[in-house]
């Protein structure tokens, strides 16, 4: 068997998946903007998958009618999401055997 010197993963969705944490991450940023019509929310997260954390934000911003900069849309999610993910982040079964 070849041995090599390092491999390299997209660690979304392949070591860990984030998409749940995301969503709950989501979940709980509108529920503190007071957000509660669903079909709202669902267009907002349709629109962000596999964006970049500002793009997402600038689309926070705009479809939900936030009145904050997008720096601080930044700073209230990345603070959800750093409380969220410490919680509940685990790898994808498999991996640590991998």
């Amino acid at each position: 068997m070849k041995k090599y010197k390092a491999v390299i993963f997209d660690m979304d969705g392949t070591i860990v998946d984030t998409e749940k944490i995301w969503k709950k991450v989501n979940k709980t940023f509108f529920e503190k903007k007071n957000i509660k019509d669903k079909k709202i929310i669902k267009e907002i997260c349709d629109k962000i998958h596999g964006l970049s954390h500002k793009k997402i934000c600038e689309i926070f911003k705009s479809e939900a009618n936030l009145e904050e900069p997008i720096e601080i849309i930044k700073d209230e999610i990345s603070k959800i999401a750093d409380e969220i993910f410490y919680k509940k982040i685990s790898f994808i079964s498999g991996f640590k055997k991998l």
